[in-house]
């Protein structure tokens, strides 16, 4: 087994694992979903675990299965391009990323939880790394990502999706996840250059 096969079997375990992991946190039921949400008056009160942990709960069942079975897509589709390792990393990142944007551009959103947003930023960044070497599926999949992107911010969550997950669509998170996925992507590059001009 060769590096990258290597690689994109550890990241499609990966991605596997967290999507279970997310229907049976779900599966627990309000108790824990309400134990680590995005509160604003508890998170500004010191409850800071709830910036990352917002993202691994979710409204129900039927919510956290949607999740759970894009990012195991985006294992697939995009998954050679990191590390599980650092597939976590980035995941922690853009979910921190997030709820941070959503503390100070969103003062009225009282709870959140979801990991949409964390999938939007993922999807950015791993189409981003696949570029130069699956340039038509990673070029479709950002253009994808822009136009729901493009008809949210007009039109907002899709009636589809809220009759589905029973709530509401938190549009803006999903455009701030990709934002932090694609800025992410620019240091990571920014950083890759000045290794290879220092050489």
């Amino acid at each position: 087994m060769n590096r990258r096969t290597k690689t994109e079997y550890e990241v499609r375990r990966a991605v596997i694992a967290l999507g279970l992991m997310l229907v049976a946190i779900a599966a627990l039921g309000d108790v824990v979903a309400d134990a680590l949400a995005y509160y604003r008056p508890q998170i500004l009160s010191g409850e800071i675990w709830r910036l990352l942990t917002a993202h691994l709960v979710h409204l129900n069942l039927r919510h956290a299965a949607m999740n759970a079975t894009a990012i195991i897509l985006l294992g697939w589709l995009v998954g050679s391009a990191a590390s599980s390792a650092r597939w976590r990393a980035i995941y922690a990142l853009i979910a921190i990323g997030i709820s941070c944007a959503l503390l100070v551009a969103n003062e009225s959103l009282y709870r959140y939880v979801g990991a949409s947003g964390v999938v939007h930023g993922l999807a950015v960044y791993g189409a981003l790394r696949r570029l130069t070497v699956a340039r038509v599926e990673s070029s479709l999949l950002l253009a994808g990502v822009a136009v729901k992107l493009g008809y949210e911010q007009i039109a907002g969550g899709a009636l589809s999706t809220e009759a589905l997950i029973g709530g509401r669509v938190i549009t803006d998170a999903h455009l701030y996840g990709a934002i932090i996925g694609l800025l992410i992507y620019a240091i990571h590059r920014g950083w890759h250059w000045r290794k290879t001009f220092r050489h």
